[in-house]
């Protein structure tokens, strides 16, 4: 056997055990929108905490969404975090209207801390609620998502729930990098595993992370992370550890999310994390890079450079991929043409994950926000 049949039979193995997984692991992610909470449901305290930081843009229509929520007991804390547009002023506005509003603006970020994760930390000190949710300032929610998700982990007795937003639809180039992203995410944290007891796999989210407030201490709070860069993967790792029960729902029709408006953004956005989310190694982002060329790239430049068993070989791989992201694209209700572009997607993926790898050895840091962050200041406080 050549040297490229084993990497098509190694392809393919690891393709097929893809598939299956995900095809059973999707089944067993309950969604929210199927939560329907019993009428005698009395909705104990909870507090959300949203950071919001030169947010203008999203923050009226995402914040009014949860203020307007179907939710006894409900207090929203927002931190402007040093915002330099509008964002404080339509906070203020904000709780002039809604008196279950909380704002704080900080206007100074101390030593040892991400502007996000003191935001959270800040936030979640002034918390009153029994239970915390950590969310976005551009996150919109369906006026029921918090009575059904607070209900949910109460009656199954999970002490952290992670829920998924549906993502709106943008351009071409972000709905199919989404695609890649989605699947590669799910494959790699198996979010559906999170709540088997004893499992090593776990489940964070920025989006929508709902948790007791109790849990939330005894995991060292957002102190226990104050410059970890992918917080909200931290925080569910961390609470995973600590011998909690958490688990992962679907947010389809409940919460939404503009992931990227456009590509420059969404270049930016995760140049800035890709190397840390991967611990700031070169050997995991070669890995990540090889992964992609070996699963993605390679099966279709042998459409055209082989012949033969091989040229078979990899042609089911292509078509078995291409049925993947399709699967993914109508499940995520993106459009199927998404899947369609996932070469172009695949290789924009790897130019970011080089970028991000160049750019923060280089730099000696990360730049975010308009705040630059020490590499040896992440690594001294992780």
């Amino acid at each position: 056997m050549s040297a490229l049949h084993f990497l098509a039979f190694l392809t393919l193995g690891i393709l097929i055990f893809g598939v299956v997984e995900l095809a059973i692991g999707q089944r067993k992610i309950f969604p929210l929108k199927n939560i329907l909470p019993g009428g005698e449901f009395v909705e104990p305290t909870l507090s959300v905490v949203i950071p919001a930081r030169n947010e203008e843009q999203k923050l009226k229509i995402a914040l009014t969404s949860v203020l307007n929520q179907e939710y006894r007991n409900l207090e929203v804390i927002a931190v402007n975090d040093r915002s330099t547009d509008a964002t404080g002023e339509i906070l203020d506005k904000l709780a002039k209207t809604y008196p279950n509003l909380r704002v704080f603006h900080l206007s100074q970020l101390p030593s040892g801390w991400l502007g996000k994760n003191y935001a959270l930390f800040f936030g979640a000190e002034q918390a009153t609620g029994e239970f915390l949710l950590f969310s976005d300032a551009d996150i919109v929610m369906n006026k029921t998502a918090l009575k059904r998700a607070v209900f949910y982990l109460q009656n199954q007795n999970f002490d952290h729930l992670v829920v998924g937003p549906q993502i709106a639809k943008t351009n071409a180039i972000t709905n199919a990098m989404l695609v890649i992203f989605a699947i590669n995410f799910m494959l790699f944290f198996k979010p559906w595993k999170a709540k088997i007891p004893g499992s090593k796999r776990f489940v964070g989210g920025g989006a929508f992370s709902l948790m007791r407030r109790q849990v939330y201490q005894q995991i060292g709070s957002m102190q226990a992370i104050p410059m970890c860069v992918a917080d909200d993967l931290k925080l569910g790792q961390l609470i995973k550890k600590h011998g909690f029960r958490q688990d992962f729902l679907g947010g389809a029709d409940m919460i939404f999310l503009e992931w990227y408006s456009g590509a420059r953004e969404m270049i930016d956005g995760l140049t800035k994390n890709s190397f840390a989310v991967l611990d700031f190694s070169v050997i995991k982002i070669s890995g990540a890079i090889m992964y992609y060329l070996m699963l993605n790239l390679w099966p279709l430049l042998a459409l055209f450079l082989t012949s033969g068993s091989l040229l078979f070989l990899n042609g089911f791989i292509v078509v078995l991929n291409t049925l993947l992201q399709i699967a993914a694209a109508r499940y995520m209700q993106l459009p199927l043409r998404s899947a369609l572009a996932s070469p172009l997607a695949v290789i924009l993926h790897i130019y970011i994950l080089l970028r991000s790898t160049v750019m923060t050895i280089s730099q000696g840091g990360i730049s975010w926000r308009g705040t630059f962050y020490p590499i040896e200041e992440i690594h001294k406080y992780r």
